[in-house]
């Protein structure tokens, strides 16, 4: 697909780069691993997986403690685990920001859209769950929990 540049800033250390963006319709979202440059689309708004999360997190009593505000930023930070991971291992995020290609820094933000616009042609996966639907309904509830406690307590423990 053919796809305009977005400019990025490493915040840890200065570097500029450049990554395609999707500026997709409704529900059309783009999720990052933490390997620079593995990117995904995430369909919300036909994906069934994504009402499930949802459904579930609001079963957890932490999550359902927080205010609107950090409860899209916990749904951000978890739904992650219930997508495969990229072809390196790592799981992919929500409203996240490409990894930074020169260093690897994931402390990232974006700049603009590129202005005249450039484009360049990338193959973007479709986020898939076969991990995902190979759990109970306990077992999922039980990884959200655990990825739910890992983003409101980072130093805590997972179990």
């Amino acid at each position: 697909m053919r796809l305009p540049l977005a400019l990025y800033r490493c915040t840890t250390n200065g570097h500029e780069f450049k990554e395609p963006i999707v500026a997709g319709g409704y529900g059309i979202l783009q999720m990052w691993s933490s390997t620079p440059g593995r990117t995904a689309i995430e369909e919300a708004a036909t994906d069934p997986v994504f009402d499930e999360v949802l459904e579930i997190l609001r079963t957890i009593p932490e999550y359902a403690a927080l205010d609107d505000g950090r409860r899209l930023e916990a749904f951000d930070a978890v739904f992650g685990v219930s997508c495969d991971p990229d072809p390196d291992g790592m799981p992919y995020r929500l409203n996240a920001h490409p990894c930074c290609p020169q260093c690897g820094s994931c402390k990232t933000k974006f700049v603009c859209i590129i202005e005249p616009p450039e484009y360049v042609e990338a193959a973007i996966p479709y986020a898939t769950h076969r991990e995902w639907f190979s759990m109970t309904r306990a077992e999922r509830r039980e990884r959200l929990r655990v990825a739910l406690q890992e983003h409101l307590h980072p130093s805590w423990p997972s179990v």
